[in-house]
């Protein structure tokens, strides 16, 4: 047998043995015991309590994030389960904590509530194989509340936002979703490297979405500005009215059905772009630039695209290199 394999086996061997005296010492020493890693070395614990913690707080007009901490929500007019958060108050709520999270250090000071995930890696293994709940955190507005700011790095995890008023948004998730709905904002940017972006009833002067991997689905929106970067997935959006709309993605489709009123330039390198726009035909201007695939305007095939309507009209620039093309005039449906 060649010295990698036996290395291999023995490998095997050792991790095997490892986990049945990590099953026995879960079952001897009790259901609920964890495996708790300190900076001092391994202790044994009989419980490592979840350490939920509820918080008041003074009203702040920035919120800035930065965790690794599963689902992240924004609770608005309904104050906390337990009441010690009234429904007009300010706060918030860490719950969740196990042996598998790290912690995180809340401050509110200045105006501002800060919150980060602190520590070094995860915490412990819990031998049990007892229920614990998905970690959380939830921050508590009340009503009609407008912020200045809201900054939010949430690694891995769900971020929810709704019914929230402020000047700047911006979110990013290295994996995890995120669901924004009735969000007004000035400008709103979104950074993701790889999860699905739900955006519905917005209003906003400028969106940015940034997207490594992963799909958008847009509904319901009103923007002066929309800018969208994407690697790999597919954009739809419907219901949606914009002045000027910039578009690039590198391998996916792209969905838009509403209203573009000044100016757009959509590209897509590998995938189909369908067009379902609100007003007549005569109202835009289009430039097609495509290296392969089939364009239809309102169902008639167009051999040379080229350059399609008036000059005085809403220049829409199309520039593909493998996909079809496909616009539609009238009430926006997709």
């Amino acid at each position: 047998m060649k010295p990698a394999i036996k290395v291999l086996w023995l490998a095997i061997g050792v991790a095997l043995v490892l986990g049945g005296v990590l099953a026995v010492a879960g079952f001897a020493l009790g259901a609920h015991t964890v495996l708790y890693f300190t900076e001092e070395g391994i202790e044994f614990e009989e419980d490592l309590p979840t350490e939920d913690v509820h918080e008041a707080t003074g009203q702040f007009q920035s919120v800035e994030i930065s965790v690794d901490y599963g689902r992240l929500e924004f609770v608005v007019g309904r104050g906390s389960d337990d009441g010690l958060i009234a429904a007009d108050g300010w706060g918030y709520e860490i719950v969740g904590r196990g042996p598998g999270t790290r912690p995180v250090e809340a401050r509110y000071e200045d105006d501002t509530l800060t919150m980060n995930t602190k520590g070094w890696g995860f915490r412990g293994i819990d031998l049990s194989g007892a229920f614990r709940p998905t970690p959380g955190i939830r921050i508590f507005v009340p009503a009609e509340a407008e912020l200045a700011n809201i900054q939010i790095d949430n690694v891995s995890g769900t971020t929810i936002l709704s019914d929230i008023r402020t000047d700047n948004l911006s979110l990013g998730s290295a994996s995890g979703d995120i669901r924004l709905n009735d969000i007004e904002a000035d400008h709103l940017r979104l950074n993701s490297l790889s999860g699905e972006v739900a955006l519905a009833d917005l209003q906003l002067n400028i969106l940015d979405v940034d997207i490594a991997s992963g799909d958008v689905s847009i509904q319901r929106t009103a923007a002066q500005t929309m800018t969208v970067h994407m690697l790999s997935g597919s954009l739809k959006s419907t219901e949606t009215s914009t002045a000027v709309l910039n578009s690039d993605i590198a391998s996916g489709s792209l969905d838009f059905a509403g209203d573009i009123t000044e100016k757009a330039s959509l590209q897509v390198l590998s995938g189909n772009l369908n067009l379902w726009l609100a007003r007549p035909r005569a109202a835009y201007r289009f430039t097609v630039d495509q290296a392969s695939g089939d364009v239809r305007i309102d169902d008639e095939p167009i051999d040379d695209p080229g350059v399609q309507g008036a000059t005085l009209r809403t220049p829409i620039s199309i520039d593909t290199a493998s996909g079809d093309v496909d616009i539609t005039f009238g009430t926006p449906e997709l």
